[in-house]
């Protein structure tokens, strides 16, 4: 064993070693596989993170392959040197370690340590099953986070642990929350959770374990996945009569653009001009030029009906080659999916400290509970002054809490109109109240992100509504927005208590 290592996983697990000692082993192997990786490729990580970035799946292959080979020569080694009474004494049975789904997560942990910068607590894997009563209080009620895309699952997990605890301490539920999350390979057919992740908040540390015996979640909240993913677990949620707070039906109407966009205006939320066009239209020349008559000063943007996080998203830029450049990506966008064509809106950029400014979006968390949709918290996502139009993390926009925008001001990024406008209160209270319309406008959703953009009005800024995600990310940013400190929303809980309670009274 690599004394050095053992020394750093001493440091950064600190007593959660002594206390979760099997736990403890997959810090130390997903750690030497990472290294081993490294070593033999210096460039795995860079282009791992590229892929990441970018969205190609396949090209994150070859690290998969490479952390999978470093965790077979590891593990046996690391299992061998323990024996028990080593540095890191372990109690469970070493052939526990074997099993194939531990050694995948490992694999994963490997593959995290080589791309992302840890921004949440650890994740430490224990090999023997656990019992029910070790992820909570039976007397609750328990709730399932269910996800489906496991890389950098912790960074999601984390804030909704936390946030749930402090809801706990903080809101009057009739009942105490058993929060655990759960993959969607560890659902049986009939709903029960087969494997889960807990917090455990007294050494701040995220746990993973079999269950001993399959155990029924009273309610369900699914984040980090696709929306055919949500579709699966929604059909296994509903055929065992376990409620959820983001039904895929509703979350399908969410993830429509352009049903957004009609519902929108018919309820007068604020929102972009768009237009459609069908993969399968006849006449897209015509689509696209009468889109093109709006796009004119602007410019715009083209991208998929039912897309994600930015993804083929293309910039048409005002003139002549607009209708072109629209239909280019029309035939590509029609492979998959219609295609919706919007003008560029946002352009209230904000200033940043090297005197330039840039795009940005402010996601709002809305909750609905008892009955009323509330804005609970937000954060920024701020492009580079030099990224271009799109302020998304696929095209480099970086997540920064919406408490950074307090000393900044709004800029015309066209260099038109009048002078900077300073944030307020009053602007991050009308961005709450727009959200809270634009999730109001659609079926009920426990939590939604909604995204919102900032121009000049004639009364002054104002604001519009770009999308609304059913499944929103990047919570660990989240700042609630009545007390400016780390939180999603204690409505979230409530919402899914009351949902538990109906199922299971």
């Amino acid at each position: 064993m690599d004394d050095h290592l053992l020394a750093r996983g001493r440091a950064e697990l600190g007593a959660r070693a002594a206390h979760f000692p099997n736990g403890a082993v997959s810090w130390y192997v997903a750690a030497a596989a990472a290294r081993r990786v490294a070593e033999a490729d210096p460039g795995a990580a860079a282009r791992g993170r590229r892929a990441l970035h970018t969205g190609e799946a396949a090209a994150l292959e070859p690290l998969w392959r490479q952390t999978q080979a470093a965790i077979d020569t590891e593990l046996p080694a690391v299992l061998q040197a323990l024996e028990r009474t080593g540095p890191m004494p372990i109690t469970a049975d070493p052939a526990w370690f074997a099993a194939a789904v531990y050694r995948e997560r490992l694999q994963l942990l490997a593959v995290e340590r080589l791309l992302l910068n840890p921004a949440a607590a650890p994740l430490l894997l224990e090999p023997e099953p656990a019992a029910a009563a070790a992820f909570g209080s039976v007397q609750g009620y328990r709730i399932a986070l269910i996800f489906d895309q496991p890389l950098a699952i912790a960074h999601e997990l984390y804030p909704l642990f936390t946030d749930a605890c402090a809801a706990a301490a903080e809101a009057s539920l009739p009942r105490p929350l058993d929060v655990v999350a759960v993959h969607s390979g560890w659902l049986t057919a009939h709903g029960r959770l087969r494997r889960a992740i807990r917090y455990d908040a007294r050494s701040d540390t995220l746990l993973e374990a079999d269950l001993l015996v399959p155990q029924r979640p009273d309610a369900a909240l699914v984040i980090a996945s696709s929306p055919a993913a949500h579709q699966q677990v929604d059909a296994t949620l509903r055929q065992a009569a376990i409620p959820c707070g983001n039904p895929a039906a509703a979350a399908a109407v969410a993830d429509d653009k352009w049903e957004c966009y009609q519902r929108w205006r018919a309820c007068g939320v604020p929102t972009p001009p768009t237009w459609l066009l069908p993969a399968n239209a006849s006449d897209a020349r015509q689509l696209a030029a009468q889109a093109c008559t709006a796009l004119a000063r602007t410019g715009g943007f083209i991208q998929p009906r039912h897309g994600t996080e930015g993804r083929d998203v293309v910039w048409v830029a005002p003139g002549s080659a607009a209708v072109s450049a629209i239909l280019a990506a029309w035939e590509r966008i029609g492979a998959r999916d219609d295609a919706i064509v919007r003008p560029r809106v946002g352009w209230l950029g904000v200033a940043h400290d090297d005197g330039g400014a840039a795009v940005w979006d402010l996601r709002v968390n809305v909750c609905f509970a008892a009955g009323t949709h509330r804005a609970t918290s937000a954060y920024v996502l701020a492009a580079s002054p030099d990224a271009g139009p799109v302020a998304s993390v696929s095209h480099g926009g970086r997540a920064r809490p919406h408490t950074w925008l307090r000393d900044r001001h709004l800029v015309a990024l066209d260099r038109a109109g009048q002078g900077p406008v300073p944030w307020s209160e009053d602007l991050l209270a009308l961005a709450a109240r727009t959200a809270a319309a634009a999730a109001r406008a659609l079926p009920p959703l426990s939590l939604a992100g909604v995204d919102i953009k900032f121009d000049r009005g004639e009364a002054g800024p104002a604001c519009s509504v770009l999308d609304l995600n059913p499944r929103p990310a990047g919570l660990l940013h989240a700042d609630l927005l009545d007390t400016a400190t780390p939180g999603v929303g204690f409505e979230l809980w409530r919402s899914l208590h009351d949902l538990a309670a109906a199922s299971r009274p």
